[in-house]
């Protein structure tokens, strides 16, 4: 896999993630292109998706699991899956509600789940890293950091690839804009309540 053919055919699991780890951009341009075909092709690539987040949440739960501690462990594991199911989802309606906001090309529901759902890949590599926890103890903490930045850049990539936005724009809107609009709304927040508490006291000062 070296150009933007980099899965050929009909898409296996193997192949896809191949891609996303060696060529990410090309792997999810070609994904980009299939997306926006057959019905039938969409679902498979949809149902890959969610293997993917399945397997990663799944594998990331069992490495926190404690042998000595079943009921807990369970609960970890289905926390985990939870949790991670419910960030891809919300990854994903990001996705699709951000074309109405840039005036970008839409995005179906369906293909900003497929596009998103790989970039939780890297976190599959969770568990052999931290395999080496009790060898280098607090060490481990800087390579387990990688999984994670690793997935941030896949979902970069999604997200401009699937938007056909520049970096600079989607730069804008994902750091940018957000703090800024935290921090609008805390002052406004923090204007009204010292107005309210003001008005409050007034009332009783009387």
């Amino acid at each position: 896999m070296t150009s933007a053919d980099a899965i050929k055919g009909t898409p296996a699991w193997q192949e896809i993630a191949l891609g996303i780890l060696v060529h990410p951009i090309a792997t999810m341009s070609t994904l980009d292109q299939w997306l926006d075909g057959d019905r039938v092709l969409v679902n498979q690539l949809t149902t890959k998706a969610f293997n993917t987040v399945f397997l990663s949440s799944i594998l990331l739960g069992l490495s926190r699991v404690q042998p000595d501690q079943s009921v807990d462990s369970i609960l970890t594991v289905l926390l985990c899956l939870a949790a991670i199911m419910i960030i891809w989802v919300v990854m994903s309606g990001i996705l699709a509600i951000l074309p109405s906001l840039l005036k970008a090309r839409s995005v179906r529901w369906d293909k900003a789940l497929a596009l998103t759902g790989w970039a939780f890949l890297p976190l599959i590599f969770f568990a052999p890293i931290l395999c080496f926890k009790l060898l280098v103890g607090a060490l481990i903490f800087p390579f387990a950091m990688i999984p994670l930045l690793w997935s941030l850049i896949l979902f970069w990539f999604a997200y401009k690839i699937a938007l056909g936005v520049s970096n600079a724009k989607l730069f804008v809107l994902a750091v940018v804009l957000p703090p800024m609009l935290f921090f609008s709304f805390t002052f406004w927040l923090g204007a009204g309540t010292i107005f309210f508490i003001n008005e409050l006291a007034s009332a009783f000062s009387r």
